[in-house]
């Protein structure tokens, strides 16, 4: 079976250039769970790409597997069947990509995935089969994969000028804070 992946509905697209893909795995008493942190961007009304900290927590993560490849490559490159991949001219992607996120208000592409069928969930016990997801996040040189119950995410807005730190930036507000069940 090859695992086939469709891009997760949101409004953000994982970094090509700065992501810094960070995969934190927590004990806890009453089930793991692992954050991943990451450089992203949202687009703007003048058709780039901000740049923001994407912090992403997993609930009931139980299993989680990371790969390197070459920042040239994306996940239809190292054996994944992306499902809604674009497939026109390459000369006109980056157009198609703004006025589709402009239209939905969601990425049409953001490095972000929730897999349609797996292989590796299949591997698991049946409890995680039934009650979970297997999502793949795509970095510049590299991907974090994990099965997990959930997923929600918080963002932060990274000052361009001064290029702050990621930890010296509050969150934007309340309403940054986003939350799925990969349904």
């Amino acid at each position: 079976m090859v695992t086939s992946l469709r891009n997760c509905e949101v409004p953000w697209a994982i970094s090509p250039t700065g992501s810094g893909l960070t995969l934190i795995h927590e004990e806890t008493d009453v089930s793991p769970k692992c954050r991943v942190v990451l450089g992203a961007g949202r687009l703007t009304p003048d058709g780039r790409t901000d740049f923001r900290r994407i912090e992403l927590v997993f609930e009931l993560a139980y299993f989680t597997r990371t790969t390197p490849h070459d920042d040239s490559q994306s996940a239809s490159d190292y054996g994944f069947s992306v499902i809604d991949e674009y497939g026109g001219d390459i000369n006109t992607y980056l157009e198609w990509r703004k006025h589709e996120w402009r239209k939905t208000g969601v990425c049409p592409n953001p490095g972000f995935y929730i897999a349609e069928s797996s292989d590796w969930l299949a591997t698991v016990p049946d409890f995680f089969k039934q009650n979970c997801n297997h999502y793949l996040l795509d970095g510049r040189d590299g991907h974090v994969e994990l099965i997990a119950s959930q997923y929600r995410w918080s963002e932060w807005l990274i000052d361009e000028k001064t290029n702050r730190e990621w930890s010296e930036i509050w969150p934007l507000d309340d309403a940054a804070y986003h939350s799925e069940n990969g349904g």
